[in-house]
């Protein structure tokens, strides 16, 4: 076998992992929830490592659900609406939910 113009006298042996989620329920300044608003995720190495980013609509609870995120990576969520701020980071685990709680979203 021969890779990079090296020869490897071993196999070469890759590990897959799942990958994780990043959850969450948008809320206003009263904690009331946050119904259809758009949240995406997205950051530098998702692009670099092929997950590239994600919108999704909250539901009528102020939910919502990102899945398929490469584990170890920082990832920053954003809200429509509320330009140039990023409202919680996540960093998940393989084949776990990281949960951010409510987030307040001041449209001010």
């Amino acid at each position: 076998m021969t890779i990079a113009g090296g020869k490897v006298s071993e196999p070469f042996i890759v590990k897959l992992q799942p990958c994780g989620t990043a959850s969450g329920r948008l809320v206003d300044k009263a904690g009331e929830p946050i119904d259809g608003r758009g949240v995406q995720v997205g950051g530098v190495t998702s692009v670099q490592v092929g997950g590239g980013s994600q919108s999704v609509k909250t539901d009528k609870k102020g939910r919502f659900r990102f899945e398929g995120l490469v584990a170890g990576y920082p990832y920053s969520m954003m809200v429509e609406n509320v330009f140039g701020r990023i409202v919680a980071t996540a960093v998940v685990e393989p084949g776990k939910n990281k949960d951010l709680g409510d987030i307040k979203v001041n449209d001010n």
